[in-house]
């Protein structure tokens, strides 16, 4: 009974220790995630349009992110046309020593 228990707490410590790590490190990473994804945003030139249909340039700002997961980054941004839009994903893995992007996607509104 006594390994059975010592088991068990060994294996909440670990997961636990997992969770803590892994949103954590999220965390910190934040804002580079999100500095990354606005680097590319300008680089790029994305431009949306608006109600008139003149082109408005993204800028740094437009990019915002989120935590999504143990490890896991989210950075989004909005491409308006006129009254539709689309939005754009990215996710990050990121980890103490390095962050790697993962597979873009977007959500087209109507």
């Amino acid at each position: 009974m006594a390994i059975a228990k010592k088991s068990a707490l060994l294996l909440f410590l670990l997961v636990a220790s997992y969770f803590a790590a892994g949103y954590t490190t999220a965390w910190a990473r934040l804002e580079q995630c999100r500095a990354m994804t606005a680097q590319e945003v300008v680089r790029t030139k994305v431009t949306g349009l608006d109600f008139d249909g003149a082109p408005v340039a993204l800028t740094q700002n437009d990019v915002s992110a989120r935590v999504s997961g143990p490890f896991k980054v989210e950075t989004q941004y909005m491409v308006p046309t006129g009254f539709h839009g689309s939005i754009y994903y990215q996710t990050y893995t990121t980890f103490p020593w390095t962050v790697r992007p993962g597979h873009p996607r977007v959500a087209h509104l109507l």
